[in-house]
């Protein structure tokens, strides 16, 4: 995200405040880099997109544990990190605009859209969540396993991806 920050600032524009949050000694991950800088470009670029009036943008790291008892059905046990991107966007004027849909008054498609960004972020063996309100904002989370925490998921991960 560091080295990102200048490059998302950009696209953000200057109507839109980019404020990034990282969290203290969040965890290593294993996951392609290239496609985590696209999954992150894609969803800036939506929350961007979701206030024409301007607003706020905020992407927060940390680190998140999931016991076995609270874990979800889409969310393996244990240390995960948690990526958050949220907006202060109001969905209501774009609520019949598809995800990902970024081909706007001629304009060409520039982002990934959900259906990647999902397919990247599983293949990580992570899961996705999406909470929006209208006139308040969209948060999504995303949550991929520690590489600490998952040395096991690193070897899958790895072989599956050789063959």
């Amino acid at each position: 995200l560091a080295r990102m920050h200048n490059v998302l600032q950009g696209m953000v524009g200057d109507r839109v405040e980019l404020l990034v949050r990282p969290g203290d000694d969040v965890d290593q991950i294993y996951a392609d880099p290239e496609q985590i800088e696209k999954v992150i470009v894609d969803l800036v670029l939506h929350a961007r997109d979701g206030m024409p009036g301007g607003g706020a943008v905020t992407i927060e790291t940390a680190n998140v544990d999931f016991s076995q008892n609270g874990r979800s059905r889409r969310t393996a046990g244990g240390r995960h990190v948690m990526l958050a991107i949220s907006d202060t966007g109001d969905r209501r004027d774009n609520e019949s605009r598809p995800f990902g849909d970024d081909e706007e008054d001629g304009g060409e498609r520039l982002g990934l859209g959900l259906a990647a960004v999902y397919g990247v972020v599983h293949q990580s063996g992570g899961s996705i969540g999406i909470e929006s309100e209208p006139g308040v904002g969209t948060t999504v989370r995303i949550y991929l396993p520690s590489a600490d925490a998952a040395p096991e998921l690193h070897a899958t991960l790895s072989s599956a991806q050789s063959s």
